[in-house]
């Protein structure tokens, strides 16, 4: 389900990145986000979404919305581009995060998907774009992810 309020979510990464938000677009602390590559938002993030096919985006990593923002937790772009966000770039263990799928250690491994910023599945979306891999089972739908860095996610995508 889409964000409506910052999550805390427990990062295992190092490399942070600002990057401006697209105009209009809000951004909520925990939310993944892509960066655009193409058209009038190109080189600014937005919530990750999956049904672009094919991927005119990349994965960005997880928003860090600091709480020296105007709304804490959040941050809403406009269309100068001085809205920036800092973005967790590098490749990290997200534990015991919500997978719809993941129903055992048979999953361990499997490809991990997005349809929003904050609904991860084992499923193969209308995009296509792999985020992560499964890498510990915890309970039913309950699993520890690795999502893939910047780097490895263009590369995954051939962009």
């Amino acid at each position: 389900m889409s964000l409506s309020a910052p999550v805390q979510l427990v990062t295992r990464g190092r490399s942070i990145t600002p990057f401006p938000v697209a105009d209009g677009v809000t951004i909520y602390h925990g939310a993944i986000v892509r960066l655009d590559m193409s058209g009038a938002d190109k080189g600014r993030i937005k919530n990750w979404a999956d049904a672009v096919s094919p991927p005119i985006h990349c994965l960005a990593g997880v928003a860090m919305v600091t709480d020296e923002e105007a709304n804490p937790g959040q941050a809403t772009g406009n269309a100068a581009g001085d809205v920036f966000v800092n973005v967790q770039t590098d490749g990290f263990v997200l534990p015991k995060v919500a997978v719809v799928g993941y129903s055992g250690i048979s999953h361990n491994s499997d490809a991990i998907y997005a349809t929003d910023e904050n609904t991860f599945t084992t499923s193969a979306t209308t995009g296509g774009s792999v985020l992560a891999r499964g890498v510990g089972f915890h309970s039913s739908q309950v699993a520890d992810i690795e999502l893939y860095s910047m780097l490895a996610s263009t590369q995954k995508q051939g962009l």
